[in-house]
Protein backbone atom coordinates (compact mmCIF):
# COMPACT_ATOMS: atom_id res chain seq x y z
CA UNK A 1 0.00 0.00 0.00
CA UNK A 2 1.57 3.39 -0.80
CA UNK A 3 1.23 5.46 2.28
CA UNK A 4 3.12 8.88 0.79
CA UNK A 5 0.93 11.31 -0.23
CA UNK A 6 1.27 13.39 -3.55
CA UNK A 7 1.88 16.70 -1.54
CA UNK A 8 4.62 14.61 0.21
CA UNK A 9 6.04 13.18 -2.72
CA UNK A 10 6.09 16.66 -4.41
CA UNK A 11 7.76 17.90 -1.02
CA UNK A 12 10.11 15.72 -0.29
CA UNK A 13 11.63 15.55 -4.11
CA UNK A 14 12.12 19.30 -4.00
CA UNK A 15 14.23 19.59 -1.03
CA UNK A 16 16.38 16.26 -2.42
CA UNK A 17 16.91 18.76 -5.29
CA UNK A 18 18.11 21.87 -3.44
CA UNK A 19 21.35 21.10 -1.85
CA UNK A 20 22.75 23.26 -0.01
CA UNK A 21 25.89 23.67 2.23
CA UNK A 22 25.49 21.59 5.92
CA UNK A 23 25.54 24.62 8.63
CA UNK A 24 24.60 24.99 12.24
CA UNK A 25 25.39 22.75 14.64
CA UNK A 26 28.25 20.21 14.26
CA UNK A 27 26.70 19.34 10.81
CA UNK A 28 30.25 21.16 8.82
CA UNK A 29 32.90 20.29 11.04
CA UNK A 30 34.43 17.29 8.93
CA UNK A 31 33.29 16.51 5.34
CA UNK A 32 32.51 12.35 5.12
CA UNK A 33 32.68 11.65 1.79
CA UNK A 34 29.30 10.86 -0.29
CA UNK A 35 27.39 11.97 2.59
CA UNK A 36 24.02 13.00 1.96
CA UNK A 37 22.83 16.66 3.45
CA UNK A 38 21.77 17.32 6.55
CA UNK A 39 18.28 18.64 5.49
CA UNK A 40 16.86 16.00 3.93
CA UNK A 41 16.80 13.55 6.41
CA UNK A 42 15.90 16.72 8.61
CA UNK A 43 12.47 16.73 6.81
CA UNK A 44 12.10 13.14 6.49
CA UNK A 45 12.49 12.66 10.28
CA UNK A 46 10.33 15.78 11.10
CA UNK A 47 7.57 14.85 8.90
CA UNK A 48 7.78 10.72 9.16
CA UNK A 49 8.52 10.46 12.88
CA UNK A 50 6.88 11.66 16.17
CA UNK A 51 9.02 13.04 19.12
CA UNK A 52 10.57 9.87 21.45
CA UNK A 53 10.27 7.42 18.40
CA UNK A 54 13.37 5.75 17.49
CA UNK A 55 15.14 6.57 14.06
CA UNK A 56 17.25 3.77 12.54
CA UNK A 57 20.61 4.54 10.55
CA UNK A 58 21.87 1.18 9.55
CA UNK A 59 24.81 3.14 7.45
CA UNK A 60 25.91 5.69 10.03
CA UNK A 61 28.25 7.47 7.59
CA UNK A 62 29.00 11.05 9.43
CA UNK A 63 26.45 10.79 11.49
CA UNK A 64 23.96 12.94 9.61
CA UNK A 65 20.78 11.61 10.67
CA UNK A 66 21.82 10.74 14.01
CA UNK A 67 22.10 14.18 14.62
CA UNK A 68 19.23 15.44 12.71
CA UNK A 69 17.11 13.11 14.52
CA UNK A 70 18.74 14.16 18.21
CA UNK A 71 17.53 17.90 17.33
CA UNK A 72 14.18 16.70 16.47
CA UNK A 73 13.51 14.90 19.86
CA UNK A 74 13.44 11.48 18.24
CA UNK A 75 15.38 8.40 19.80
CA UNK A 76 18.28 6.97 17.63
CA UNK A 77 20.71 3.75 16.86
CA UNK A 78 22.74 3.61 13.77
CA UNK A 79 25.49 1.10 12.69
CA UNK A 80 28.94 1.22 10.56
CA UNK A 81 31.92 -0.89 9.48
CA UNK A 82 34.35 2.26 9.37
CA UNK A 83 36.01 3.78 13.00
CA UNK A 84 36.40 6.95 10.87
CA UNK A 85 32.23 7.21 10.41
CA UNK A 86 32.31 6.43 14.33
CA UNK A 87 34.89 8.88 14.97
CA UNK A 88 32.97 11.55 13.20
CA UNK A 89 29.71 10.66 14.36
CA UNK A 90 30.81 11.30 17.88
CA UNK A 91 32.43 14.68 18.18
CA UNK A 92 29.57 15.64 15.93
CA UNK A 93 27.09 14.48 19.09
CA UNK A 94 29.53 14.25 22.45
CA UNK A 95 29.63 17.44 24.38
CA UNK A 96 32.90 18.46 26.08
CA UNK A 97 34.38 21.12 28.34
CA UNK A 98 35.32 23.90 25.94
CA UNK A 99 37.94 25.08 28.42
CA UNK A 100 39.42 21.47 28.90
CA UNK A 101 39.38 20.83 24.68
CA UNK A 102 41.39 24.22 24.55
CA UNK A 103 43.78 22.99 27.18
CA UNK A 104 44.08 19.97 25.60
CA UNK A 105 44.84 21.81 22.20
CA UNK A 106 47.28 23.84 23.50
CA UNK A 107 49.08 20.67 25.23
CA UNK A 108 49.04 18.89 22.16
CA UNK A 109 50.63 21.90 19.84
CA UNK A 110 53.61 22.10 22.38
CA UNK A 111 53.95 18.31 23.08
CA UNK A 112 57.73 17.24 22.32
CA UNK A 113 56.27 13.52 22.13
CA UNK A 114 55.96 12.14 18.48
CA UNK A 115 54.11 9.20 17.33
CA UNK A 116 54.58 8.68 13.39
CA UNK A 117 51.34 8.08 11.50
CA UNK A 118 52.82 8.86 8.32
CA UNK A 119 54.44 7.36 5.77
CA UNK A 120 57.72 8.49 3.83
CA UNK A 121 55.69 9.73 1.01
CA UNK A 122 53.68 11.77 3.34
CA UNK A 123 55.89 13.25 4.48
CA UNK A 124 57.68 14.03 1.55
CA UNK A 125 54.61 15.59 0.11
CA UNK A 126 53.77 17.77 3.50
CA UNK A 127 57.29 18.70 4.49
CA UNK A 128 59.08 18.12 7.67
CA UNK A 129 57.80 20.76 9.40
CA UNK A 130 54.22 19.24 9.05
CA UNK A 131 54.89 16.10 9.45
CA UNK A 132 56.60 16.58 13.23
CA UNK A 133 53.72 18.64 13.89
CA UNK A 134 51.02 16.16 12.59
CA UNK A 135 53.25 13.23 14.98
CA UNK A 136 53.39 15.35 18.10
CA UNK A 137 49.25 16.12 17.60
CA UNK A 138 49.01 12.58 17.28
CA UNK A 139 50.89 11.39 20.09
CA UNK A 140 49.74 14.38 22.62
CA UNK A 141 46.24 13.06 22.12
CA UNK A 142 46.24 9.33 22.60
CA UNK A 143 46.41 9.38 26.67
CA UNK A 144 43.65 11.73 26.41
CA UNK A 145 39.84 11.22 27.48
CA UNK A 146 37.75 9.57 24.78
CA UNK A 147 35.55 12.77 24.25
CA UNK A 148 38.37 15.37 24.22
CA UNK A 149 40.80 12.99 22.63
CA UNK A 150 38.05 12.51 19.67
CA UNK A 151 37.76 16.08 18.90
CA UNK A 152 41.79 16.31 18.36
CA UNK A 153 42.07 13.84 16.33
CA UNK A 154 39.35 15.16 14.08
CA UNK A 155 40.42 18.71 14.11
CA UNK A 156 44.78 17.05 13.00
CA UNK A 157 42.30 15.02 10.43
CA UNK A 158 40.81 17.92 8.84
CA UNK A 159 44.07 19.75 9.01
CA UNK A 160 45.89 17.52 7.01
CA UNK A 161 42.68 17.18 4.40
CA UNK A 162 43.45 20.85 3.93
CA UNK A 163 47.19 20.94 4.02
CA UNK A 164 47.07 18.07 1.40
CA UNK A 165 45.50 20.68 -0.86
CA UNK A 166 47.56 21.66 -3.69
CA UNK A 167 47.25 25.42 -3.43
CA UNK A 168 48.30 25.17 0.37
CA UNK A 169 51.37 26.76 1.04
CA UNK A 170 51.40 27.65 4.62
CA UNK A 171 54.40 26.35 6.76
CA UNK A 172 52.46 24.64 9.47
CA UNK A 173 49.29 23.19 10.61
CA UNK A 174 48.64 24.35 13.70
CA UNK A 175 46.69 27.69 12.75
CA UNK A 176 44.20 25.26 11.18
CA UNK A 177 44.13 23.27 13.78
CA UNK A 178 43.28 25.72 16.33
CA UNK A 179 40.63 27.13 14.43
CA UNK A 180 39.24 23.32 13.60
CA UNK A 181 39.20 22.87 17.42
CA UNK A 182 37.10 26.39 17.91
CA UNK A 183 34.56 25.26 14.81
CA UNK A 184 34.49 21.77 16.68
CA UNK A 185 33.53 23.46 20.11
CA UNK A 186 31.15 26.33 18.72
CA UNK A 187 28.90 23.77 17.10
CA UNK A 188 28.91 21.91 20.43
CA UNK A 189 27.75 24.80 22.55
CA UNK A 190 24.65 24.68 19.99
CA UNK A 191 23.78 21.33 20.89
CA UNK A 192 20.30 20.45 22.82
CA UNK A 193 20.67 19.79 26.51
CA UNK A 194 19.00 16.67 27.18
CA UNK A 195 16.98 14.80 25.14
CA UNK A 196 17.91 11.74 23.56
CA UNK A 197 21.52 11.86 22.57
CA UNK A 198 21.97 9.36 19.63
CA UNK A 199 23.81 5.94 20.17
CA UNK A 200 26.23 4.51 17.48
CA UNK A 201 28.04 1.07 17.66
CA UNK A 202 30.41 0.09 15.22
CA UNK A 203 29.51 -3.17 13.33
CA UNK A 204 27.48 -4.91 10.73
CA UNK A 205 24.33 -3.97 10.03
CA UNK A 206 23.28 -7.24 8.82
CA UNK A 207 22.96 -8.14 13.00
CA UNK A 208 21.36 -5.19 14.83
CA UNK A 209 20.48 -7.42 18.34
CA UNK A 210 20.05 -4.00 20.02
CA UNK A 211 16.86 -3.18 18.11
CA UNK A 212 13.57 -5.42 18.84
CA UNK A 213 11.78 -6.58 16.39
CA UNK A 214 9.37 -3.97 14.72
CA UNK A 215 10.77 -1.00 17.30
CA UNK A 216 12.08 1.76 14.80
CA UNK A 217 9.65 3.39 13.58
CA UNK A 218 11.70 5.24 10.72
CA UNK A 219 14.65 4.05 8.26
CA UNK A 220 16.68 7.38 6.98
CA UNK A 221 20.26 5.81 5.25
CA UNK A 222 22.62 5.82 2.47
CA UNK A 223 23.69 2.52 1.46
CA UNK A 224 26.88 1.86 -0.32
CA UNK A 225 27.09 2.13 -4.16
CA UNK A 226 27.31 -0.36 -6.26
CA UNK A 227 30.35 -0.66 -8.16
CA UNK A 228 31.52 2.59 -6.98
CA UNK A 229 35.01 3.48 -5.08
CA UNK A 230 34.99 5.96 -2.18
CA UNK A 231 37.43 6.39 -0.45
CA UNK A 232 36.25 6.66 3.07
CA UNK A 233 39.89 5.07 4.52
CA UNK A 234 42.45 7.12 2.87
CA UNK A 235 43.34 10.85 2.90
CA UNK A 236 44.34 12.25 -0.63
CA UNK A 237 47.83 14.99 -0.59
CA UNK A 238 48.26 16.64 -3.46
CA UNK A 239 51.23 18.76 -4.54
CA UNK A 240 52.39 19.92 -8.04
CA UNK A 241 53.21 17.46 -10.55
CA UNK A 242 52.39 14.38 -7.58
CA UNK A 243 49.31 13.20 -5.74
CA UNK A 244 49.09 10.29 -3.06
CA UNK A 245 46.37 8.43 -1.16
CA UNK A 246 47.80 8.50 2.88
CA UNK A 247 46.37 5.85 5.28
CA UNK A 248 47.44 8.63 8.03
CA UNK A 249 43.53 7.61 9.26
CA UNK A 250 44.11 3.92 10.23
CA UNK A 251 47.30 4.57 11.16
CA UNK A 252 46.05 7.69 13.72
CA UNK A 253 43.24 5.42 14.78
CA UNK A 254 45.42 2.71 15.23
CA UNK A 255 43.39 0.13 13.36
CA UNK A 256 44.16 -2.18 10.49
CA UNK A 257 43.16 -1.04 7.26
CA UNK A 258 40.02 -1.83 6.01
CA UNK A 259 39.26 -3.13 2.49
CA UNK A 260 37.28 -1.66 -0.41
CA UNK A 261 34.90 -4.11 -0.41
CA UNK A 262 34.09 -4.16 3.15
CA UNK A 263 33.77 -0.13 3.01
CA UNK A 264 32.30 -0.02 -0.46
CA UNK A 265 29.97 -2.84 -0.39
CA UNK A 266 31.81 -5.14 -2.90
CA UNK A 267 31.60 -5.22 -6.75
CA UNK A 268 29.16 -7.22 -9.03
CA UNK A 269 27.37 -10.21 -6.68
CA UNK A 270 29.47 -9.43 -3.82
CA UNK A 271 27.20 -6.13 -3.54
CA UNK A 272 24.12 -8.24 -3.22
CA UNK A 273 25.72 -10.55 -1.35
CA UNK A 274 26.24 -8.38 1.33
CA UNK A 275 23.21 -6.13 0.75
CA UNK A 276 20.28 -8.71 0.92
CA UNK A 277 21.15 -9.91 4.56
CA UNK A 278 20.84 -6.18 5.41
CA UNK A 279 17.96 -5.39 3.81
CA UNK A 280 16.05 -8.42 6.05
CA UNK A 281 17.13 -7.34 8.95
CA UNK A 282 16.43 -3.60 8.50
CA UNK A 283 12.78 -4.58 7.93
CA UNK A 284 12.81 -7.06 10.94
CA UNK A 285 13.93 -4.24 12.61
CA UNK A 286 11.26 -1.67 11.44
CA UNK A 287 7.54 -1.16 12.58
CA UNK A 288 5.10 -2.78 10.27
CA UNK A 289 3.45 -0.32 8.06
CA UNK A 290 6.46 2.43 8.94
CA UNK A 291 8.56 3.96 6.45
CA UNK A 292 11.94 3.57 5.24
CA UNK A 293 13.85 5.66 3.05
CA UNK A 294 17.35 5.00 0.83
CA UNK A 295 20.12 7.81 -0.47
CA UNK A 296 21.76 6.24 -3.02
CA UNK A 297 23.05 5.94 -6.98
CA UNK A 298 23.31 3.41 -9.94
CA UNK A 299 25.84 3.22 -12.55
CA UNK A 300 22.68 1.32 -14.43
CA UNK A 301 19.27 1.13 -14.73
CA UNK A 302 19.70 -3.12 -14.23
CA UNK A 303 21.29 -2.33 -11.03
CA UNK A 304 18.63 0.27 -10.32
CA UNK A 305 15.92 -2.19 -10.87
CA UNK A 306 18.09 -4.72 -9.29
CA UNK A 307 17.85 -2.89 -5.35
CA UNK A 308 14.27 -2.36 -6.33
CA UNK A 309 13.82 -5.88 -6.42
CA UNK A 310 15.79 -6.90 -3.45
CA UNK A 311 13.84 -4.27 -1.77
CA UNK A 312 10.72 -5.82 -2.45
CA UNK A 313 12.12 -9.11 -1.84
CA UNK A 314 13.40 -8.17 1.54
CA UNK A 315 9.61 -6.86 2.28
CA UNK A 316 10.39 -3.09 1.96
CA UNK A 317 8.66 -2.30 -1.48
CA UNK A 318 9.24 0.75 -2.92
CA UNK A 319 6.81 3.57 -3.40
CA UNK A 320 8.51 6.32 -5.72
CA UNK A 321 12.11 6.61 -6.59
CA UNK A 322 12.78 10.48 -6.81
CA UNK A 323 15.81 11.46 -9.06
CA UNK A 324 18.22 13.93 -7.49
CA UNK A 325 20.36 15.30 -9.94
CA UNK A 326 24.33 16.28 -8.35
CA UNK A 327 25.97 19.39 -9.29
CA UNK A 328 29.16 19.30 -10.71
CA UNK A 329 31.14 20.09 -7.60
CA UNK A 330 28.91 17.56 -5.40
CA UNK A 331 29.67 14.89 -8.08
CA UNK A 332 33.35 15.85 -7.93
CA UNK A 333 34.03 15.97 -3.85
CA UNK A 334 31.29 13.09 -2.94
CA UNK A 335 32.20 10.94 -5.69
CA UNK A 336 35.85 10.95 -5.67
CA UNK A 337 36.15 12.08 -9.55
CA UNK A 338 38.15 14.89 -10.24
CA UNK A 339 37.40 18.53 -12.20
CA UNK A 340 38.22 18.62 -15.94
CA UNK A 341 38.24 14.71 -16.77
CA UNK A 342 35.59 12.10 -17.57
CA UNK A 343 35.01 9.83 -15.17
CA UNK A 344 32.00 7.84 -16.31
CA UNK A 345 30.62 8.42 -12.19
CA UNK A 346 27.67 9.23 -11.08
CA UNK A 347 25.69 12.44 -11.69
CA UNK A 348 22.25 11.17 -10.45
CA UNK A 349 21.08 10.14 -6.85
CA UNK A 350 17.91 8.45 -6.05
CA UNK A 351 15.80 9.05 -2.67
CA UNK A 352 13.74 5.21 -2.59
CA UNK A 353 10.83 5.64 -0.31
CA UNK A 354 9.31 2.74 1.09
CA UNK A 355 6.23 1.75 2.24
Amino acid sequence: MNRFAAGFVRRVTGVANRPRRDSGVTRGVYSYPAKFQAHLPAELIRQCSRPGELVLDPYVGGGTTGLEAWLEGRRFFGVDLNPLALLLARVKTTPVDPAAARAAAATVVASPVHREVLDEDDRQCLGAVIASEVGRIAAAGDGMEPPIRDLIRLALLHSVKMAGRRDFDAPSIIPLFRRRVERILAGLAALPEGGHPPVFRRGSCAAMPEIPDGAARLVVTSPPYKDLDVEYGLLQIQRPGRSKRSRLIWALLGEPPLSKTDLCGGRGGAYWERLVPALREIRRALAPGAPAFFWTGFKTTADRDRFVAELDAAGLPAAHLVPASLSDDRVASSRSTHHGRATGMLSRDYLIMCS
